[in-house]
């Protein structure tokens, strides 16, 4: 398709009224085609299915965010924003394990000595209550303790900033307090270090690491959750909603990078392979969709640029699979866009210094890259941590908070 979309194809197009091959080929040349985009934009069909959308997200059809159910637990939520979410969790059953798994990993990380350790789900019924008459809240003061423990040693949030590269510092005692005959409340092996997290709330193991890295790996330990680059909801759209779901989406989706930081100027871009495709087109564009980098035709389903890519800029990319019955897109015109952001120079260096710094510490490295917003590479290191800690309370709940981030493929 050389020439310009007629105002019958767009209008066909947001109607859901093409042909499979026809709705494939009007989208690649969307994607392509900046002045058949404007003319897109401009339909009122568009605008309409566009305000419809945001008044289904506004009225909080879609799923709570992570931090919201987790602040749902905690009980810092206020009112309205609580019985928003505790309507949402009767009705949702997959938000409701998340609340169950929230809360019994509160309960667990500031359960007294003389309890007992249960791994009963906790029940989300709430008419009753649990043994002898404690509620989540009862722990709170525990919990708020340890918090105000980490505030003290300060500077986590941004600590890459405050870090000058090579400066290794020694452990804070404020952090790490570790104390050789004290009960322990849970353990983690991560590379040749044991990390155990005491009753009282101090934490051994983390000596080895400089202070600033050792500060936001308990504060991870102490909270039971990440602290995540907060500038990825950019990178991460929603799905337009302005047709039905593609037999072929399901089939052929893009793996990685999407929605996540990168830190590589020449990153491997990864796809499902397609129903009897002959090859693959991969093409890298900026926010103003001018393509950057393309591959050719390949046949496998993986390909790195040959010419690094410019730091500090969002990129979208799509793979254009070349069937016998003509192309299909990835992503399809029902998904979101596929993003990146390549971190600027400055904070790769940080990122490469304190990976190093961390050593064979897999926890302290998922710490560092969740706090840059490289999110496929926090989850790498939380897979090979629970590989050496199966059934790790601790280590799911960071998984499942990453998976939980928002709509990506």
């Amino acid at each position: 398709m050389t020439s310009h979309l007629t105002p019958t194809a767009i209008e066909g197009y947001l109607a859901g009224a093409l042909a499979g091959a026809h709705r494939a080929e009007v989208a690649i040349h969307l994607l392509e085609c900046q002045v058949c985009r404007q003319q897109l934009d401009a339909n009122p069909r568009f605008a309409s299915k566009a305000a419809t959308l945001r008044r289904a997200i506004e009225d909080g059809d879609e799923h709570p965010e992570f931090e919201a159910l987790a602040a749902f637990v905690d009980g810092t939520l206020d009112q309205v924003a609580r019985g928003r979410v505790n309507r949402h969790v009767a009705e949702c059953e997959t938000c409701a394990e998340d609340v169950a798994d929230l809360s019994r990993l509160r309960i667990e990380v500031t359960r007294p000595e003389r309890e007992v350790v249960t791994r009963e789900p906790i029940r989300l019924d709430r008419a009753k209550r649990p043994a002898e008459g404690r509620t989540i809240r009862d722990h709170w003061p525990s919990l708020l303790a340890a918090a105000a423990a980490i505030v003290v040693v300060a500077g986590a949030v941004a600590w890459w900033r405050t870090q000058a590269p090579g400066n290794v510092a020694s452990p804070s005692t404020a952090a790490v307090a570790p104390t050789p005959s004290r009960p322990e409340r849970f353990a983690i092996n991560d590379g040749a270090t044991r990390i155990s997290v005491g009753v009282d709330g101090s934490i051994s193991g983390l000596d080895r690491l400089a202070s600033a890295d050792a500060a936001a790996v308990a504060d991870t330990l102490r909270r039971g959750r990440l602290t995540i680059a907060d500038n990825l909801a950019a990178l991460r759209p929603r799905a337009s909603q302005l047709m039905g779901a593609s037999s072929s989406a399901a089939a052929f989706s893009l793996v990685r990078p999407v929605g996540t930081a990168v830190e590589s100027q020449a990153p491997e871009f990864a796809w499902t392979s397609a129903p009897d495709a002959t090859g693959y087109r991969v093409s890298v564009f900026d926010t103003s969709l001018n393509r950057v980098a393309e591959s050719g035709l390949v046949t496998a389903t993986r390909w790195t640029p040959s010419t690094p890519l410019a730091r500090n800029r969002v990129y979208v990319w799509q793979v254009r699979a070349e069937t016998a019955g003509g192309p299909v897109l990835a992503p399809g015109p029902e998904r979101p866009e596929a993003r990146f952001r390549l971190l600027d120079s400055d904070t790769a260096a940080m990122i490469r210094d304190a990976r190093q710094r961390a050593g064979d510490s897999h926890l302290a490295r998922a710490v560092i890259a969740a706090r840059a917003g490289l999110v496929d590479d926090a989850a790498n290191e939380l897979q090979t941590l629970l590989d050496a800690n199966p059934r790790s309370q601790l280590i799911e709940s960071l998984q499942k908070q990453l998976r939980s981030l928002g709509p990506a493929q």
